[in-house]
């Protein structure tokens, strides 16, 4: 899946990456599994974060794991901020809420893990994100067995 959004934490930042969902493989699954394995599943991400300071664009690579379940959304991240000299690596927690994980609403907090804050991007972040399918047959309907 492709995942693409938005998050402002004291500066407009553009969030471009791929995610890999466990409901990717849907074999030997009945109807009702099927349908709760777009309510229920993980995900993890791979991507980066662009952040548009003052006139620069900073380019942060971003891994992450996550948990859709029903209407809720978390995910950890850990975000590679750099201006090209000096490098934060930042743990990000992210909560909110969520549409079959398509569209996200997160709050994440921002913990620098050298313990400071050297571009500007103060500690509060919310996001909103939007994913769709990459495969050929989007989002698909389980062919049911006839007998």
């Amino acid at each position: 899946m492709w995942n693409v959004g938005y998050s402002y934490q004291n500066v407009n930042t553009l969030d471009v990456g791929l995610r890999r969902t466990s409901n990717d493989n849907d074999n030997d699954q009945t109807d009702g599994q099927y349908f709760m394995s777009y309510l229920m599943y993980s995900y993890s991400t791979f991507g980066s974060e662009i952040n548009f300071v003052g006139n620069k664009i900073n380019f942060a690579p971003k891994i992450g794991l996550g948990y859709h379940f029903f209407l809720a959304n978390a995910n950890l991240n850990l975000v590679g901020y750099n201006d090209g000299i000096h490098f934060n690596p930042t743990l990000v927690p992210e909560i909110g809420l969520s549409v079959f994980g398509v569209v996200q609403i997160n709050y994440g907090y921002n913990f620098f893990l050298n313990s400071m804050d050297s571009f500007s991007l103060g500690r509060n972040k919310v996001s909103l994100k939007l994913a769709w399918f990459i495969n050929s047959c989007g989002w698909k309907l389980k062919k049911t067995k006839s007998n």
